[in-house]
C-alpha cells in the first residue's frame, strides 16, 4: 500500500471538505482513524 503525506494531500486541495483517514500506529499494533470537516469561511 502506498504511503501518502496528509500534509501534502491537504495542501494540494484548496477545499477538501470532509475526509476520513485510516492507518496504523507507529509501532503497528493499533488502528488509527480520523474524521474531519473543513469549512469554507475565512474566520
Amino acid at each position: 500500500m502506498e504511503m501518502l503525506s496528509i500534509e501534502k494531500e491537504l495542501q494540494e486541495n484548496s477545499y477538501p471538505g470532509r475526509g476520513i483517514i485510516l492507518g496504523k500506529s507507529a509501532d503497528g499494533t493499533k488502528a488509527v482513524t480520523a474524521y474531519f470537516i473543513m469549512g469554507r469561511s475565512e474566520n
